[in-house]
């Protein structure tokens, strides 16, 4: 993980409009082999390469906004060997007896290759609204005892499954691309008592179906937790 700490007060265009600015980068690398002499699912070869985030850039503004941008990158590529009966081996269990068991190898010319990609930005910004002070709604006048927090969340992502088999070119199985937005609202009742209300809609198209079919997801929630 690679850190950048507080760089907007050494830059003068940044320092005129944040009190602070952090950016943020992180790569994490995973090599995993399966192998199962005694099963006939297949073996699977995988490399995993994640950049969550690829950068992120934390920012609060001298008017108390905070505003965070995040883009992240994901790519898992697999192979996964499918398998033959070499043998059976066998194995003493009581006396003289015996089971046998099938010992299976790898066809090494009968493999499919995955490519699994993710890309996609988030953007949130969030800021206090001074209740305590009393703030004015149309006609009402309202005044609570602590401060609401606002905080309003958006972000895309293209995601894709790519598979390859011996004998033919690769092909896209599943293609996907989003994006949401989720705006909500925390307020602390006391140390203990605190409310969230939030609304999400989310969009996806679906360019592998075969009429490139979208859904419409829409959500309300609310939740009350008190500690004890």
């Amino acid at each position: 993980m690679a850190t950048l700490n507080d760089f907007a007060s050494k830059i003068p265009i940044l320092r005129r409009q944040f009190r602070s600015m952090t950016a943020t980068s992180n790569f994490n690398y995973l090599k995993e082999d399966r192998w199962a002499p005694f099963s006939s699912s297949a073996d699977i070869n995988k490399k995993s390469y994640k950049l969550n985030p690829l950068l992120r850039v934390a920012a609060t503004s001298n008017s108390n906004l905070r505003h965070e941008l995040t883009f992240n990158y994901t790519w898992d590529e697999s192979l996964h060997f499918q398998k033959i009966q070499d043998s059976n081996l066998s194995f003493p269990i009581y006396g003289d007896q015996s089971v046998l068991i099938p010992h299976y190898v790898r066809d090494e010319g009968n493999r499919t290759k995955e490519n699994n990609v993710s890309m996609g930005a988030d953007y949130s910004l969030a800021f206090d609204v001074e209740t305590q002070k009393g703030i004015q709604f149309w006609r009402y006048y309202v005044k609570l005892k602590n401060n609401l927090d606002f905080r309003t969340t958006c972000g895309v992502n293209f995601t894709y499954l790519e598979i390859q088999t011996r004998d033919e070119e690769a092909r896209r199985d599943r293609e996907i691309f989003s994006w949401h937005v989720k705006p909500q609202v925390t307020y602390s009742f006391s140390h203990n008592i605190d409310a969230l209300f939030y609304y999400q809609y989310r969009f996806e198209k679906l360019f592998h179906t075969a009429r490139n079919e979208a859904t419409h997801h829409n959500e309300l929630h609310s939740e009350f937790t008190m500690r004890f």
